[in-house]
């Protein structure tokens, strides 16, 4: 009987990572077809690949293969199907999201009906104990008074046990309550930048190579260079977005700081800009530095350049066609204190706090992942970020991060 079950799990386990195999060959296959621009064939392998996810429910690889497959609709120009695959992983983003709740509602409702059947056990053990106790003393009147007292001394000790165990579970139901909202909130602001910051981005990419592919032949080398960098900029900013999709996905939760490493501000923000040349020289946007050389962070370093990162994007995103950007630095309470102004249209002040808080859509029909990965990282690095803006003249963005004086 051990040996039959032993094979039947180790043909079980075979069958499993042959499977993974296989999707995984499928979807190299696909990457190939896609090179090659054969759309129809790139298609097949991944919906093979799709249809092997289903069957071993494996939610978490489904959002990735329909994301490829949204890719590869999109580059074939059948937008609708796009929009559809990028519905099927939302639901099977959604599927995973559901599964972890109801598995945690399960675990705690098993461990209160455990306590319960504590409770019960522990009960009825006292009762026997006490009924024992009670026909050994009824010869004896003396006794009978100290069992009364006793019983009395527990009756208020179980039913102090109760209350304090009826306020440990009640305070436990409310922690349980409060992450179940906290993923719910984090669930629709995932959908919010999902439906918002990337199906814009991957909208203009769409447009960008429609433009290209249906004028080729009559479109002039200035023309051309000007879309092209045009199409560089948008799949730069494209990438931001996924960059800061991934790392705030994974700030939610526990978050520990990489470690401490004292940073020369200017360098920081120079490498960052580096990484802009082409988005800014699509736009012909200028940039300004007014940080000292002798301007020194202490703090995570990936942390802060990502930071840097989301709102120099931000600040090339909604600039004008040859605005500029200003970088510049100072101190306040205790901590340094980093701007960038860029001379885009602006936002309204009603607007302003709710942007920076997540709760509100910018002029582009936006919620800002770039913001609120930037608020998250500089909360949790202990500083604060903040911004003023005009509509008209532009927008700065201010944030706090630990640092050493200028001396």
């Amino acid at each position: 009987m051990r040996v039959a079950i032993i094979l039947t799990l180790a043909v079980f386990l075979l069958g499993f990572n042959v499977c993974a195999q296989t999707t995984t060959d499928l979807l190299h296959l696909s990457r190939e077809q896609l090179q090659k621009k054969n759309y129809a064939d790139a298609e097949q392998y991944a919906d093979s690949a799709r249809r092997k996810l289903e069957r071993i429910k494996r939610y978490d690889s489904l959002v990735v293969v329909y994301r490829w497959l949204s890719l590869i609709h999109i580059l074939a120009n059948r937008p609708d199907a796009a929009d559809s695959d990028w519905t099927h992983a939302r639901t099977a983003l959604d599927s995973i999201l559901q599964r972890r709740l109801k598995a945690s509602k399960d675990e705690w409702k098993l461990l209160y009906l455990e306590e319960k059947q504590q409770r019960t056990i522990d009960k009825r053990i006292h009762d026997e104990e006490l009924e024992k106790f009670r026909k050994e003393t009824t010869s004896n009147w003396k006794n009978s008074v100290y069992v009364l007292i006793g019983m009395m001394m527990l009756g208020i000790i179980f039913i102090g046990y109760l209350f304090m165990s009826r306020a440990r579970l009640k305070a436990s139901l409310q922690a349980e309550e409060e992450r179940v909202n906290q993923h719910e909130a984090f669930r629709q602001k995932l959908h919010s930048v999902l439906s918002g910051d990337l199906t814009q981005s991957l909208s203009s990419l769409e447009n960008l190579s429609r433009s290209l592919s249906t004028h080729i032949e009559r479109i002039e080398p200035e023309e051309a260079s000007a879309l092209l960098k045009q199409f560089q900029y948008t799949a730069n900013s494209t990438r931001v977005s996924i960059d800061g999709l991934i790392q705030w996905t994974g700030l939610h939760g526990k978050f520990t700081p990489d470690g401490k490493e004292e940073l020369r501000a200017l360098s920081v923000v120079e490498e960052v800009l580096q990484d802009f040349v082409a988005p800014r020289e699509a736009k012909r946007i200028t940039t300004q530095v007014f940080i000292p050389d002798n301007q020194w962070i202490t703090g995570d370093s990936s942390a802060l350049k990502s930071v840097l990162n989301c709102l120099i994007d931000n600040a090339i995103k909604y600039n004008v066609e040859g605005g500029s950007i200003t970088c510049f630095s100072g101190e306040k309470d205790g901590l340094i204190l980093i701007g960038i102004r860029d001379t885009g249209s602006g936002i309204a002040a009603d607007q302003l706090e709710r942007i920076l808080q997540g709760s509100s859509f910018n002029s582009r029909g936006s919620l800002g992942i770039g913001l609120l990965l930037a608020r998250d990282l500089v909360e949790r690095n202990g500083g604060r970020i903040y911004a003023e803006s005009e509509p008209g003249t532009g927008s700065t963005f201010y944030f706090t991060w630990p640092g050493k004086k200028i001396e």
